[in-house]
């Protein structure tokens, strides 16, 4: 199974594709350098919460995008932790976390368009 980390990369540079954007763009906004931008990429650096939360407001898109594998070999972020936990409060704990982050994050962009 993929990495966490390198899923987020490739959906990164899938994005970064889509857009037509590039490395540098993307390491002003975060405020990095490029070559953390590339580490990151290439699976050498492990990308932050918060640098993920960053990253999908660049793209404008919800964090879910950038977590997401589209092979029956990756995992989506939830199911990636949730996978070690065997508690249920601790399940329902994370979903609602999850979801709060949804909703903020729907918010937030809802504000950036006004």
């Amino acid at each position: 199974m993929k990495s966490f980390d390198l899923i987020v990369a490739e959906n990164i540079k899938k994005k970064l594709d889509e857009q037509k954007k590039k490395q540098t763009e993307l390491a002003h906004f975060l405020n990095l350098p490029r070559q953390t931008i590339n580490k990151m990429l290439t699976g050498k650096r492990n990308i932050t919460a918060i640098e993920l939360n960053n990253i999908a407001e660049f793209f404008r898109c919800d964090i879910k995008e950038l977590t997401i594998s589209n092979n029956e070999n990756g995992c989506e972020v939830r199911a990636f932790f949730m996978g070690n936990i065997s508690n249920q409060e601790t399940k329902n704990r994370i979903d609602v976390v999850y979801n709060l982050s949804k909703i903020i994050a729907e918010q937030h962009y809802a504000s950036i368009d006004k």
